[in-house]
C-alpha cells in the first residue's frame, strides 16, 4: 500500500543547510583562526656543510651559513667555532665515556657571506647548511 507524504519547504531548507554545513566541516581547509606557518626555505642536501678542524670554510657570496651544531672528538672538553678569527661560540663538554658528540647551537645562529669559519680545536667539527641571503 502506497502512502503519500508531503515535504514542507522549511524542512527542505533546513535539511539542505545542515547537509552543506556537514560537508563544509569535512573539508581539508584549515579553520579560520588557525596559525599559518610560512616556511620560506628548507635545506637542500647539496647545501649541507660540515667544517672540520683545521680546514677553514668561507661562506659563499649571496648565502648565509645557518649553524645547527658543533662538536668533536677532543678530550679537552672544548668545542666551538671562530668567525674571521674571533671566537663566537665556545662549549665546554664532558667527553667521558662518549668521545664523539654533537651539541645544538641556539636557533637562528647565522654567519654572513664572505666570513671565514673554522673549528678552533683538534677534532672539532661544525655542522650547518647554506640558505639564500
Amino acid at each position: 500500500m502506497l502512502r503519500s507524504f508531503t515535504l514542507q519547504p522549511l524542512s527542505l531548507v533546513i535539511g539542505v543547510a545542515f547537509s552543506g554545513l556537514v560537508l563544509l566541516s569535512m573539508s581539508q581547509a584549515p579553520p579560520p583562526n588557525a596559525r599559518a606557518f610560512n616556511v620560506q626555505y628548507g635545506p637542500d642536501p647539496r647545501d649541507m656543510v660540515q667544517i672540520r678542524y683545521p680546514v677553514p670554510y668561507t661562506v659563499p657570496p649571496g648565502k648565509l651559513l645557518v649553524v645547527t651544531g658543533v662538536g668533536g672528538t677532543a678530550f679537552n672538553g672544548l668545542d666551538g667555532l671562530r668567525v674571521d678569527g674571533q671566537m663566537e661560540l665556545q662549549i665546554l663538554q664532558d667527553h667521558t665515556g662518549n668521545p664523539s658528540s654533537i651539541v645544538p647551537v641556539p636557533l637562528g645562529f647565522t654567519i654572513p657571506a664572505g666570513s671565514v669559519v673554522d673549528a678552533p680545536w683538534d677534532g672539532g667539527r661544525i655542522w650547518g647548511y647554506l640558505a639564500p641571503q
